[in-house]
């Protein structure tokens, strides 16, 4: 059999030396060829992702078998490619006094984790008293069988391994390198995990049918250990079946939980958790926003990085004359609030004045960039109005608002609330936290308090799940225009 001939969009011819077996999946020739596609509906055929052209067709590669396709020519374009080159946040700061207020260890050993639906992080402290040695973050591996949450709970439910697949990339190619990165050589004598309750049940090893559909019946969302390669990992505690000990650990960590209320914070993810702090209680929820906000579905979108523009500042940066080869999702919404003050779009996001923005040769941003972007930025605004609404409070009246996440990390807050993503404050009252999960992490390796404060505000959070509240769907459409 001739194998076929690859070429990229920019006409080298690409070598792949492993001829393709009968019925393989043409995506599947390509991973084995060490050129894994962007399979981000789990191989599912859904969206497209992996798309490539031979002669004049578009073909979904995870749906034609590569055989078929023997001695032709595969154009693949570049966004089809798995991007593995996620640059992910670990920044964060701890209030001294909050640390005070915990018990802090005098001595530690131990690793902080952060799993996140897109991206790994890890910290590890150590001495007396404790300090960082080091940081280090990695692409999730898991993302070649789907971007969000629920595209890998079907994975799990569509493939009979499906679960031992996950859960074998995330250790093998993930976790493991990531503490040989943060720990060299050295083996630490504690871990703790933060992650939303999907990432901790596939560490764990536990079905995740459980979740797959309302009424949501998790395994577990208590603390627990889990014994990885002959280390203990502690997990900790997740408010509910999509709300999990990031957005927890991370509102304790950034003050969120001990500031005037009302406040609110917004962990930027594929899965956006939301936690709502005021006088009569806490809230939370979780929306599906996908991975736009990473740059992922966008046609030059990618992790805020070397290369990557990851802001602009003024109109005249869109016109060019830029340097770069993507953009960042945090540049995507400035883009997006200049062009909508300029005039260059409508409400609803499309072109006016102008065919398209063009800011570094061969990076654009389309139509469907900005739709893509405009759907995950309803996910959000939803998301929060749905739950100061359910809490009786107007989201005029929030004391603080946090915002965490890689994505929000680089925020500029004013475009952020120029298109709604998020509430029209006074600038003083919003504050980029980082990686507020890794902090959490972070503190139940630091002090004695940290595990049974959390355990003990998990029980007094009332979840808000978003399909059971009517009005959410239309605080979604109202959101999904540009004001």
């Amino acid at each position: 059999m001739i194998p076929p001939h690859v070429v990229d969009e920019r006409g080298a011819v690409l070598s792949m030396p492993i001829d393709p077996r009968k019925d393989m999946t043409l995506s599947a020739w390509f991973a084995m060829n060490d050129r894994p596609l962007n399979t981000r509906c789990g191989g599912r055929g859904l969206c497209r992702g992996c798309e490539v052209r031979v002669e004049n067709r578009t073909l979904k590669a995870c749906q034609c078998a590569a055989d078929t396709l023997a001695d032709q020519t595969i154009l693949l374009p570049r966004a089809s490619l798995h991007d593995a080159s996620i640059h992910g946040v670990s920044a964060f700061e701890i209030p001294p006094r909050l640390l005070d207020s915990l018990d802090p260890l005098p001595r530690a050993n131990g690793v902080a984790l952060d799993l996140g639906t897109t991206t790994l992080a890890a910290s590890y402290w150590t001495g007396s008293p404790p300090s960082c040695v080091r940081t280090a973050t990695r692409a999730n591996p898991q993302r070649a069988h789907g971007d969000n949450v629920v595209s890998r709970i079907q994975f799990t439910l569509d493939q009979p391994e499906g679960l031992a697949i996950l859960r074998e990339t995330l250790l093998r190619e993930g976790i493991l390198p990531l503490l040989r990165d943060v720990c060299g050589g050295e083996v630490p004598e504690t871990w703790t995990v933060t992650g939303n309750p999907v990432m901790l049940h596939i560490l764990a090893g536990e079905s995740l049918k459980g979740l797959s559909s309302w009424p949501f019946k998790p395994v577990f969302l208590d603390s627990r250990s889990v014994e990885i390669e002959g280390l203990e990992f502690t997990l900790l505690p997740s408010p509910g079946p999509f709300v999990g000990s990031d957005v927890l650990a991370g509102a304790l960590a950034c003050g969120c939980l001990d500031a005037e209320p009302p406040a609110l914070l917004i962990d930027f993810g594929t899965n956006g958790e939301i936690l709502l702090q005021t006088r009569d209680g806490l809230w939370a929820t979780a929306t599906a926003a996908g991975p736009a906000f990473e740059g992922g579905r966008l046609q030059c979108g990618a992790a805020a990085g070397p290369g990557v523009i990851s802001r602009f500042n003024t109109l005249a940066e869109l016109s060019g004359g830029q340097s770069g080869h993507a953009i960042s999702g945090a540049a995507y919404v400035d883009a997006i609030a200049l062009a909508r003050e300029a005039g260059w779009l409508s409400a609803s996001g499309r072109f006016q004045s102008i065919h398209g923005i063009n800011p570094a040769p061969g990076v654009v941003i389309t139509e469907a960039d900005i739709a893509e972007l405009l759907q995950a930025k309803a996910a959000i605004q939803a998301g929060w109005t749905t739950l100061c609404e359910c809490a009786g409070i107007s989201p005029q009246d929030l004391q603080h608002v946090y915002i965490a996440g890689g994505f929000g990390y680089h925020l500029t807050p004013a475009h952020a609330q120029s298109i709604g993503l998020i509430p029209p404050v006074s600038p003083d009252r919003v504050h980029l936290v980082g990686n507020a999960s890794l902090a959490g992490a972070t503190l139940s390796l630091l002090t004695a308090n940290a595990l049974p404060r959390m355990e003990a505000v998990r029980a007094g959070i009332k979840l808000i799940e978003l399909n059971q509240i009517t009005s959410f769907e239309d605080h979604f459409i109202d959101s999904l225009g540009l004001v």
